[in-house]
């Protein structure tokens, strides 16, 4: 304990010499005034002495400075491998020896130690030191498991850490390269078998998980075995039912062998298709686990349907044909309007160009029709455009009518406009394109309308629009200009090649075709496919009249799945939505039913997702003991067999490292905090005043 004093030494005195003073003062006139005892006299003066003295100090605001020492013991803290890799690199034999020492050994380190346990596959979970490890994590990853109980043991004394594990991990970064656990006894028990057993197994599949509907998809099955005998092998690849599409034939030639065998699969069906690669089970095997494996591919119908209309024919028209027949995932149709008696129901893009037309009005009803039945317009205008029945058809651009001779302009990118982009190159071309040929007059641009270009004549600026995006609900586009396809051959001749300019025609559409979702209750999971560790979740939206998210229904959720499983849910809500945490699911293939009720109507949403089945501890069964033995040496520990674990407890006990921790802390607080001085001073105060009562002097 020690006094600190904001003052200079002297203060103090001088607090101690006015006390006296003004005690002295007060009973040396009592002292000749009545007739009392000298030392009744003395005991009153230090009485009140003492209590001016505490009150004067008190003013000065001193400071009391505390040292506390404090022992913290050293928590042991162990980890366990509970992977798969685990049991099978065990004999059944040797792992009933290896519990059976564990339960041992850890009688013995709760008896010395304060210990901690934890098991750990892809994370670390606390167990209890008597607990039964399952050893059937999907996933591990030693570092991630390290980092995890460090950060749970913050502020207390770290004594060691024991890792018991084959040292095999397939997920997360090398763990002797741990950072966080620099400065802690590490010590390790070799779990595992680093020998060689007899194994098939499909190493990996190498496949593109995403593909459009119509491509071929190829997958490439890398096998591999070890200590097994020369001979035959069949590959096999099923769809989700178990039909058996294809199989192919390999022969086992050594007894380290690997081989690559391709599948080629046509993605005949849109959404999640999941296929099973096998391949034969010889007997004698480490484990079948790695025999197989699942393939989960999402085909997409992205294909969508653009239509084009003309009046007459026209170059632009051929370029346009040429730009979306180039991508692969567009389906376009070319039609003269005359020639034409589709509808237009299930097209994503209608592009009219030179449409509606001053020549050919009678088939301005048709147009209407299909404007209507189209889920996105592009207008490219032409001088045989009837410009005021295309205000009509939409309300983007309203052009004011003008007998004047069309314009010659040139484009200019507008870097302000984000709804699509292109290369720099592409922006870059825009500068030395021949000018387009646009109506002459004043466009009118609505409140939605975005401008992609305007309008230049020569190298002054008009502001006129050229290129207009926009819309609510349906998109539209308005090109006001004909003569694209020059640039297209300006390019050709200048570069070798069309690429800008298709790059722009080609970003538009994609852009004014994509599919917008109107429904009103909607659901969707996280992603199309999980792995079977994977924490599952749904999302669902449900809007009113307005369109304006709410969450005030109920929703409630059937799960289904393989195997018959089924499970009920009613969906948590959000601020103003609705989700759904799953945890966890066994691998197979998923439906989820979403139904609520708004404003007396029923409403019913579904979505599939897909849980892939994880094989990773099945892929390397040969233990790492290297791992284990490097870890320990590092942090200046030891690496033992599960079958002398009994010397990890004295070990650990013969440590230096590990002993109790003593803290020192310092603490500072003002004296007046201390209430029980002020008792002090009350009670000298009153003792004094007692006395003089007693004495007579009152």
């Amino acid at each position: 304990m020690q006094w600190l004093l904001s003052y200079p030494f002297w203060t103090l005195m001088l607090v101690a010499v006015l006390a006296a003073a003004f005690s002295y003062l007060l009973y040396r006139k009592s002292a000749g005034k009545f007739q009392v005892a000298l030392h009744w006299i003395v005991l009153m003066a230090f009485l009140r002495w003492t209590a001016l003295f505490l009150g004067g100090l008190l003013l000065l605001n001193p400071l009391l400075k505390h040292t506390v020492t404090e022992e913290k013991q050293p928590e042991i803290l162990v980890l366990e491998d509970n992977s798969s890799s685990i049991r099978h690199g065990f004999s059944p034999a040797e792992l009933n020896i290896y519990r059976a020492e564990r339960n041992k050994v850890h009688q013995q380190l709760s008896r010395y130690f304060q210990t901690k346990y934890y098991a750990f596959g892809a994370t670390a979970e606390p167990v209890a030191a008597e607990d039964t490890l399952s050893f059937d994590e999907k996933r591990t990853d030693i570092n991630a498991a390290l980092k995890a109980v460090i950060e749970a043991s913050t502020g207390k004394h770290i004594g060691a850490i024991v890792i018991s594990s084959d040292g095999l991990f397939n997920t997360g970064t090398n763990p002797v390269y741990n950072t966080a656990i620099q400065g802690i006894p590490v010590y390790t028990v070799a779990l595992g078998d680093t020998s060689t057993r007899k194994d098939l197994l499909i190493r990996q599949a190498r496949y593109n998980d995403l593909v459009y509907l119509g491509d071929e998809l190829a997958v490439l099955v890398d096998l591999a075995a070890y200590k097994t005998e020369p001979g035959e092998v069949t590959v096999t690849l099923k769809n989700a039912s178990g039909t058996v599409l294809q199989q192919q034939n390999a022969r086992i030639s050594s007894e380290e062998w690997s081989h690559t065998v391709e599948f080629r699969i046509k993605a005949e069906n849109a959404g999640v298709n999941r296929y099973t690669v096998s391949v034969t089970q010889l007997s004698g095997e480490l484990t079948y686990d790695n025999n197989k494996t699942d393939i989960i591919v999402n085909v997409i119908d992205g294909r969508q349907k653009v239509l084009v209309l003309y009046d007459a024919p026209h170059p632009d028209v051929r370029f346009l044909r040429e730009v979306l027949s180039a991508n692969k995932n567009i389906e376009p149709v070319v039609s003269r309007i005359g020639e034409w008696n589709g509808n237009a129901r299930n097209t994503d893009l209608l592009i009219l160009q030179g449409l509606p037309s001053v020549k050919n009005r009678g088939q301005n009803a048709k147009l209407e029709q299909a404007v209507k039945d189209a889920k996105a317009v592009w207008f490219i205008t032409s001088t045989a455009t009837d410009l005021l029945a295309i205000n009509k058809l939409q309300d983007l651009v309203a052009f004011e009518l003008s007998n004047k001779t069309p314009n010659e302009v040139f484009p200019k990118y507008d870097p302000a406009y984000q709804k699509f982009s292109v290369s720099t190159q592409a922006v870059d071309w825009l500068n030395e394109v021949t000018p387009l040929v646009a109506p002459y007059g004043k466009y009118l641009l609505s409140a939605d309308a975005e401008v992609c270009w305007t309008q230049n004549i020569g190298k002054v600026s008009t502001g006129q629009p050229l290129l207009v995006t926009g819309g609510t609900g349906k998109k539209y586009a308005v090109l006001a200009g004909e003569g694209i396809w020059r640039w297209a051959m300006q390019e050709m001749l200048r570069y070798d090649h069309q690429l800008w300019t298709m790059e722009w025609v080609d970003r538009l559409v994609q852009y004014i075709a994509v599919k917008t979702d109107q429904r009103p209750f909607r659901l969707r999971p996280g992603k199309d496919v999980y792995h079977e560790t994977e924490t599952i979740t749904l999302d669902a939206a449900l809007y009113n009249e307005s369109f304006q998210l709410i969450n005030q229904p109920d929703i409630q959720l059937i799960i289904t799945g393989d195997g018959g499983f089924r499970s009920e849910y009613v969906m948590d809500k959000t601020v103003n939505a609705y989700s759904l945490n799953l945890g966890a699911l066994p691998s197979g293939s998923y439906m989820a039913q979403a139904s609520t009720v708004m404003n007396g109507k029923s409403f019913k949403a579904q979505t599939k997702f897909t849980v892939q089945d994880v094989s990773l501890e099945a892929l390397q069964t040969k233990a790492d003991h290297a791992l284990m033995r490097t870890l320990a040496i590092n942090q200046g520990g030891k690496m033992f067999s599960p079958r002398d674990m009994s010397g990890l407890v004295q070990a650990l006990k013969d440590d230096e490292r590990i002993r109790p921790l003593l803290i020192q802390t310092e603490t500072t607080e003002p004296l007046i905090n201390l209430k029980w001085l002020f008792a002090v001073i009350i009670l000298l105060l009153a003792a004094e005043w007692l006395l003089r009562r007693f004495l007579g002097q009152y």
